[in-house]
């Protein structure tokens, strides 16, 4: 999910007119009169101290705040100039001055355009970059949300240019200072969750996005750029194999993007898998990991809708996984049950239900299901090896057993003859074992040759297995005599 930015420049005109200088209320004190002067000479300094001194004594005088936010802006004092603009707004709000809250927006603008467009210069420049290291900023200052006006009117903080080497940092830095003048530019808290989350700091970007969102709830840049920062952070914790760190990150996630949730649930049930088993098998806290992602996984279970299959099926295996690790084959058991119910055409499922079921003892419970993952892909070894295993446990399964082994052996070491090289190798059979071999009334009571041969080794014998896939029927023979054979599901194909 990548953060969404603004890069447009903003433009307006600095109102130094005499409309604004020189009619002064009838009652104007020396102060203001003297601040004005200063204004006229450009001798900032000095007007803003005496501006700041009429400001005490004239609370109410609009013309006041505009001449001072123009001073502090000139001394590079964006806090202290953002709040004069604000609190003079204010003030000619309620007195419905409109006239003047134009001009104290105009001028406010003024200001805030040069920093803002300072931020858009340093963007272009940076062109398309990689999010940057979260240590390469550590002394770079975060975000702060807007202070009060009467409390910035008195923050004389001197910003002076940004002299750092990075582009994105210098973005950042002058957009930073742009919101100090307007805190009420959507605009730039979307281009400071941008760049904060490209420089790695999640919480200043989110910081920023929250500010935006809370002027204009509905944007969806802003939104968007909140939930990137959010995950940002965990994703790469995550990626760098820093999975504990990235849990608490995820569960921020969650929190400010309901619609992933479910997915952040995931990661951080994922992130304490990936831990245990980065453990040595014999680490004290490796058991704890795997608890902590049995019940990650569960809790998943229980909020993920029934229709979100992918997401259902890997939780329920992930879970049966983490038991059998344990050995905690009595918990595995319930939940391979329910997963069995409800994914009865899921092959990966019901083979690991088939082996938890078998290390269990549950041998009849093993092979309900094994042969319901072997008629669903008859060609993977792994369900004929615990379904031999299974059937060799049952005394009245033995045929079944010896089948079901001759498969997975073929399935898992033979060697595969097709096409050409399969019907030479069947038509061979009377040079490579004597006259008395049977493949030759197989291959007649068959109707012809099998789909695929494998050949393998058990000890010192050598067996052949021929695949009638398309009749669903397996054949083994052990130095050309029948071994065992064996019926499955026919493949379409």
């Amino acid at each position: 999910m990548r953060p969404l930015f603004s890069r447009r420049a903003l433009g307006a005109i600095l109102t130094l007119g005499l409309t604004v200088l020189v009619a002064a209320p009838a009652s104007a004190g020396v102060c203001f009169t003297s601040g004005k002067v200063y204004i006229q000479q450009k001798v900032w300094d000095k007007a803003a101290l005496q501006l700041e001194c009429a400001r005490k004594q004239e609370p109410d005088n609009i013309q006041l705040y505009s001449l001072l936010g123009i001073a502090r802006g000139e001394l590079k004092e964006y806090a202290s100039s953002g709040a004069a603009f604000a609190i003079g707004i204010q003030v000619a709000t309620k007195k419905k001055e409109e006239k003047k809250i134009a001009d104290l927006k105009n001028n406010q603008m003024a200001y805030m355009s040069r920093l803002y467009n300072q931020g858009v210069k340093a963007m272009s420049l940076a062109g398309t970059v990689a999010a940057e290291p979260e240590s390469s900023a550590t002394s770079f200052p975060g975000f702060a949300g807007a202070a009060s006006p009467e409390a910035a009117i008195t923050d004389t903080t001197v910003y002076s240019g940004y002299t750092g080497t990075s582009k994105i940092e210098e973005a950042t830095y002058y957009f930073r200072l742009a919101s100090m003048i307007d805190p009420n530019s959507v605009d730039t808290y979307r281009n400071l969750s941008y760049l904060y989350a490209l420089l790695g700091r999640a919480d200043d970007s989110m910081a920023a996005a929250r500010a935006g969102l809370a002027l204009a709830p509905n944007d969806e840049k802003l939104a968007r750029n909140l939930r990137a920062a959010a995950v940002g952070r965990a994703n790469r914790l995550y990626q760098n194999k820093q999975y504990l760190e990235a849990v608490p990150e995820y569960r921020k996630a969650a929190e400010v993007d309901a619609a992933g949730k479910l997915l952040y649930k995931s990661q951080i049930a994922s992130s304490f898998y990936l831990e245990a088993t980065s453990l040595d098998d014999k680490a004290p806290q490796r058991p704890a990991m795997l608890d902590s992602a049995a019940i990650a996984y569960q809790d998943l279970l229980k909020e993920t809708p029934t229709d979100s299959l992918q997401m259902r099926e890997t939780a329920y295996y992930n879970i049966i996984v983490i038991y059998s690790n344990q050995s905690k084959y009595k918990e595995a058991i319930p939940v391979a049950d329910k997963a069995v119910a409800e994914f009865p055409k899921s092959k990966d499922i019901l083979s690991l239900a088939g082996q938890v079921k078998f290390n269990a003892n549950d041998y009849p419970g093993a092979v309900t299901v094994l042969k319901q993952a072997v008629a669903l892909d008859p060609k993977d070894a792994v369900p004929h090896q615990f379904l031999f295993l299974s059937l060799s446990k049952m005394n009245n399964k033995q045929t079944e057993s010896v089948a079901e082994y001759s498969i997975y052996k073929a399935l898992s070491e033979g060697s595969s003859k097709t096409g050409v090289a399969l019907k030479a190798w069947v038509d061979s059979a009377d040079n490579r074992l004597g006259p008395n071999h049977q493949l030759k009334k197989t291959l007649t009571s068959e109707g012809g040759y099998p789909e695929e041969v494998r050949i393998f080794h058990d000890n010192d014998k050598t067996l052949e297995s021929w695949f009638y896939w398309s009749k669903g029927k397996v054949v083994t023979f052990m130095e050309g005599q029948v071994l065992s054979q064996a019926t499955f599901p026919p493949s379409k194909s």
